[in-house]
């Protein structure tokens, strides 16, 4: 379900969506459509269980913002092409997710910008975020 919700905000933003495996990345990234956003897996489940006995659980979940870009760049024509433009993108979607219905909490929320990634010259920025759905799942605690 977390897959499904951040392609739909990836889609809605214009982005294209991908996601794997870390190893299958510069595969992915080869056959993509630019601007993307890449979600790394496999993705980790955070559950917390209430009194209540509901069980809440939480994703952190890494994102990619990638930007095709040429090797020989100077690092101003990185920033001008891709990674401002990246830093844009990831302030949108964090609102898209302080909006959309099917989140109920974002948090932990932090980024870095990259230069080249991968060989076919991608750069960007990363987005790491844990978001938490609004789906409970109650148990019978005897």
């Amino acid at each position: 379900m977390i897959i499904d919700v951040i392609e739909t905000i990836a889609t809605s933003m214009g982005l294209s969506f991908q996601h794997g495996k870390a190893d299958f990345q510069n595969l992915i990234a080869d056959e993509g459509t630019f601007p993307a956003l890449y979600l790394d897996q496999p993705i980790t489940t955070n559950y917390n269980l209430t009194d209540s006995g509901y069980t809440i659980a939480s994703y952190p979940v890494k994102l990619l913002f990638l930007y095709k870009s040429e090797i020989d760049w100077t690092p101003t024509e990185h920033d001008t092409n891709c990674i401002s433009p990246a830093e844009l993108k990831i302030r949108d979607f964090i609102n898209r997710c302080n909006s959309n219905t099917s989140i109920d909490e974002i948090s932990a929320i932090s980024s870095f910008e990259f230069i080249n990634l991968l060989d076919c010259n991608l750069s960007g920025k990363s987005l790491d975020i844990t978001i938490q759905l609004n789906n409970t799942y109650s148990i019978c605690i005897s």
